[in-house]
């Protein structure tokens, strides 16, 4: 009934506690997919062990390193069951996430507006990570994020038809694209249930996408000019628009990309860009300086 996916990269210490987790539901009425992404330690070992051990199916596959994104993509088109959802390797799920699910996937079942739901996160210390959402209520993540405030990560059930729609697009050499880019296309089309319980337990790891999010400007920028320039149209408010300009800058500054793809083609907003050109070299700098060690030029 669900696919579970998980992308995972050098993470073979941490999949023994997901592994765990999964073996400990109370229902198994769902399949694991697992994406190696170039991994050079001994996840494909444990993975083989897990293998053996479990009372569900698992699929797995090797791809040369090219970020999480491309292997949500792959992930995305090898699911098979009618629910699909995204398990970071260094995280994990509480004993009756997949029974919780499929009791309230009834919720959704034949209304067209809504391509999943949606549930909280929390620690390992049983605090819920950033905002609580609407309960039991039909929303937009949109207008979640920029007209309620919501902050923090949430765990997103998909219906599988639908997301395999919403793949990520990528520039040759850029291994990442913010995970939103894929929330906002899927989002201009369809709203979330939103159930305000905790029912994944994440863990942000020094060498985590969350911590290191300003380094990826530098080793993914054409990607984010792109991801800026898509979600420009979605943003419904004039801050969140402004910021979004200064961040297309940065990365522009970065990229010296001149693919016209790439390029902003309303007049109006290539005004605001070379205007606000000076504060957002600004924040490159800074951008620069933070990542100094790991920048190179």
């Amino acid at each position: 009934m669900i696919s579970i996916f998980t992308p995972t990269y050098n993470r073979a210490y941490t999949l023994d506690r997901l592994f765990t987790s999964l073996m400990n539901q109370t229902c198994k009425d769902f399949e694991w997919i697992i994406v190696n992404d170039g991994s050079n330690d001994n996840t494909e070992d444990r993975i083989n062990k897990y293998i053996e051990k479990a009372d569900f199916e698992i699929y797995y596959v090797y791809q040369e390193n090219q970020g999480k994104h491309i292997s949500l993509n792959l992930g995305q088109q090898m699911a098979k069951e009618e629910l699909f959802m995204c398990i970071d390797s260094d995280d994990w799920i509480t004993e009756t996430t997949v029974e919780r699910i499929l009791q309230d996937y009834h919720h959704i079942i034949g209304k067209d507006s809504i391509g999943g739901m949606m549930y909280l996160d929390k620690d390992e210390n049983n605090k819920i990570i950033g905002s609580n959402i609407p309960d039991y209520k039909e929303s937009n993540w949109i207008d979640l994020v920029h007209r309620q405030n919501m902050t923090g990560d949430k765990l997103y059930i998909f219906k599988t038809k639908i997301i395999k729609n919403y793949s990520f697009y990528s520039y040759p050499n850029n291994n990442h694209m913010p995970p939103t880019y894929q929330l906002y296309l899927f989002s201009n089309d369809y709203n979330f249930f939103c159930i305000n319980h905790p029912l994944k337990v994440v863990k942000y790891l020094p060498d985590g996408i969350s911590r290191n999010i300003t380094l990826k400007y530098f080793t993914a920028p054409e990607n984010y000019m792109l991801y800026r320039k898509i979600i420009h149209k979605y943003l419904p408010t004039f801050k969140a628009r402004l910021k979004n300009i200064i961040h297309y800058n940065i990365a522009a500054i970065i990229s010296r990309e001149k693919d016209k793809q790439l390029l902003f083609k309303s007049k109006s907003l290539i005004v605001k860009s070379k205007l606000l050109l000076p504060i957002s070299y600004i924040f490159y700098l800074y951008f620069k300086t933070k990542n100094k060690q790991k920048v190179k030029e």
